[in-house]
């Protein structure tokens, strides 16, 4: 499963935005790290009733997103596998599903960027560079934080946090 242009965009423009399907707020005292990583995480229990709360076309969504983890499908495996590390200016740290950006692939050179808007209050998905009607929207899943990693350190960190090897183009080359 991936997200494809629909149409041309260039460099810069925004292709999508879009509105957390949940979100759960970092604990009092929690911040965001280096990368966008948060401290905590939310447990199984907190996240089963985050998912229970929504309405059943949301958590038909939800569930319709992919884990990493083997085995049978829990909420708490497709969070994992899904929620992206905010920082609002005003709202604080918090963490949340976006069904349509969690559809995104990892690139290492990626032809997309991926950031939340704290004006709009959406996480918005721009063109890095030309994109062509029919390519793949590919992202960097471990953002900046990777650009200064050596090659092995980037598919170890991927392999640890999502469970796959990469053999993008950059990890490609010898």
């Amino acid at each position: 499963l991936g997200a494809f242009a629909t149409r041309d965009y260039e460099a810069g423009e925004l292709i999508a935005a879009e509105e957390a399907l949940v979100r759960w707020a970092l604990p009092a005292g929690d911040e965001l790290v280096a990368g966008g990583l948060a401290c905590s995480e939310p447990s199984e229990s907190e996240v089963d009733e985050l998912i229970g709360s929504l309405s059943a076309g949301k958590r038909a969504a939800f569930f319709e997103l992919c884990q990493t983890a083997e085995g049978s499908k829990t909420a708490h495996g497709i969070w994992k596998a899904n929620a992206f590390r905010i920082l609002d200016e005003d709202e604080g740290a918090f963490v949340a599903i976006f069904c349509r950006c969690a559809r995104l692939n990892h690139a290492c050179a990626p032809n997309a960027h991926i950031c939340f808007n704290d004006e709009i209050k959406r996480h918005t998905l721009r063109a890095l560079r030309h994109v062509r009607c029919g390519d793949e929207l590919l992202i960097n899943y471990v953002g900046s934080a990777g650009a200064g990693m050596a090659r092995d350190a980037r598919r170890d960190e991927l392999r640890r946090r999502w469970g796959f090897h990469c053999a993008c183009s950059n990890c490609a080359l010898e």
